[in-house]
Formats: structure tokens, sequence, C-alpha cells
């Protein structure tokens, strides 16, 4: 499938059954939300396929955990009737949410791509962690995509070796590893005591593709012309609120109003406000700046397995191998110049 646009929608669920001394949910939040305002089928015509002109990749990601939101597989079930693909971040233990997944029809299922964080000490501290592999074998015997990913946390330098050995025994193929970061500053700072280069000397034995490629993306300011606001925007589902970006404050649109008009897509351009493109392993191998040399995200998330299946489905891989100007027109020189 060719995917025309790439949308963050964020899942309104800031609370977690795991407590992460990594975790990017925000310590301060004194009011607990878990739930929409609205139901999934109207989020599902206001994020149809004909208001945004094609297929879309629509990852679904909360503060605290995306699967705690009780109406999730309605959405998600919505969202799939429009012709959409998924992709959902989890910790994986929420058992009753993933048997709800094995219900839904096959062709939604091979729709669905699971980002399994894997939280190595709270699923010992917790007990869970044979529910964390028997939820992600389940979920790949019914037909979804699925890839595991560990946030590097320094104290899990002690433990390397035995994440490698789980994963190889549980899931077929070592995790890959991301970069920790610091979302409480401004620049999305390393959250680590070692440096970048340590922390990937560190974890390279983990040969992790997610990893190099991050690390080589790290830190650098973007001043390309990015399309972001147009082939990718990112929503609140709680509010509507539409935005160019994470930290764009422009195209502020309700994706809710006047359910039955175009969106207002627009480009950022070379405006980009963010000190770095820190989750540029989706936006740049996706396409999102086109002149920007970048692998295809299918390959920052796939594994080959010891009995030679993979992660990904074959159409899955498909589709997060292609690149959005595949699908969509390019600005001219004019239209660049008017958003500069």
């Amino acid at each position: 499938m060719q995917l025309k646009r790439y949308i963050e929608a964020y899942i309104p669920v800031n609370i977690c059954n795991m407590k992460c001394s990594y975790c990017y949910l925000d310590k301060n939040i004194s009011k607990v939300v878990c739930g929409l305002s609205h139901d999934p089928e109207e989020i599902g015509r206001a994020l149809s396929f004909k208001r945004l002109g094609g297929p879309a990749l629509i990852n679904l990601c909360a503060a605290g955990e995306t699967t705690l939101l009780q109406e999730l597989p309605l959405l998600m079930e919505e969202l799939l009737a429009e012709g959409h693909v998924l992709s959902v971040v989890t910790n994986g233990i929420y058992t009753a949410f993933f048997q709800k997944i094995m219900d839904m029809r096959e062709e939604y299922r091979k729709r669905i791509f699971f980002k399994f964080s894997l939280h190595y000490f709270e699923l010992l501290r917790t007990g869970t962690m044979e529910t964390f592999f028997e939820n992600i074998n389940n979920m790949k015997k019914a037909g979804c995509s699925f890839t595991i990913e560990l946030t590097p946390d320094d104290k899990y330098l002690e433990v390397k070796e035995e994440i490698k050995k789980i994963c190889m025994e549980k899931a077929g193929a070592i995790c890959h590893v991301t970069i920790p970061r610091d979302d409480t500053t401004l620049e999305h700072k390393l959250l680590s005591r070692y440096s970048l280069k340590e922390l990937v000397e560190q974890w390279g034995e983990f040969d992790s593709s997610l990893l190099a490629f991050k690390s080589e993306i790290w830190g650098k300011r973007r001043c390309e012309f990015c399309y972001a606001g147009d082939w990718f925007f990112a929503v609140d589902l709680l509010t509507g609120r539409m935005t160019q970006c994470y930290e764009g404050k422009e195209l502020c649109h309700n994706i809710y109003e006047n359910i039955n008009k175009k969106l207002p897509f627009r480009a950022v351009g070379t405006k980009c406000p963010s000190t770095h493109c820190f989750n540029g392993h989706a936006f740049l191998t996706l396409g999102i700046i086109p002149e920007i040399p970048a692998p295809a995200y299918a390959e920052l998330r796939d594994r080959v397995c010891a009995d030679g299946s993979s992660w990904l489905t074959e159409e899955m891989r498909d589709t997060l191998s292609s690149k959005l100007k595949n699908a969509n027109k390019e600005y001219g020189v004019l239209k660049k110049t008017f958003l500069k």
C-alpha cells in the first residue's frame, strides 16, 4: 500500500500500569485523563479516507499506556474501516485489549503494527514477562506486525545479556534500541550520563538499525524544506486540535469542526521550531523531507527471526517502505518561497 499521509494521534490517557524511571510521562500531572470526548465513529469520520486524500499511517500513542483506553478497539476498527494503517505504542501487558484484537476481521489485523516497548525491570517487578511475550506472539499469530523496542536506560547495561537472551528465546530475535530523551527539556536532551557516542558503542552489539539511524540524525537541526503540516500532522483526539508537528503552533485547526469539509494542509517549510527532529526515525524515513536520503521505515522496525519468519508481514513491510512523495506533489518554487 502506498501511504498518502502520516499522522501522530494523541490518545487521551495519562495513567500507566508501569513505573519506569525513564518514562516520558509528566510526573506533575494532577488530573487523570482516560477517555475520549468524541465517539469512535465521529473520529473515524473526522479522519476519513476521503478527508485525508488517501490511506494514512496513523500512530496511536498516549502519554500513559495507550491500551488502557477502553474505546481503543472500537476506535481502531473505525479507522481501519476507512482503509488506514495503524501503529499502536504499548507496553504489551494488558491482555484483555489484545484478546479484542484477535476478534477483529483478518483484513483489519493485517493493517495493524504494534510497537512493543520492552520495560525489562518493570516486567520483572510486576511478574508480567511471560504475559508480555505471550501477547506479542499472539499478535504475530493473528497476522499483525510488530517490533520490540528497548529504551536503553543506564541501569540496563548490567543486564544486556539477559535481555538479548530472553528476546531470542521468546521473540526469535533481539530487540531494537532507541535513544532515551529527556522531554522535560526544550531541547529533548539525551537522557543518560553517557555521551551519545558512548551510548551507541555500549549498545552496538544489539545491531539495531533503529539506533544507528537515530544516532546519525540526533541533535541536528533541520533547515531543509519539510512537509510536516501537509504530508504529516499531529492531532490531539481529546480536543481535536491539529498542528503541523509536535511543537508547531500553526495550523491550529480542529478536526471535529466542519467535519464534512476538507482539512487545511500547509507545510511548515523551513520554519521548524524544534532543535532537532528527535522522531526523525519515522518522519525522515517516510520522506517528510524528500531531499534527505534515508532508509525505509520498515528497515528500522523489522527483524528476521531464527526460524526465518519476520516481525513485519510482507504486506506491512511493503507499506512501511513507501515514501510519501510518491503519493503527493512537491511544492513549486513560488509556493515554497511564500512559506519561507
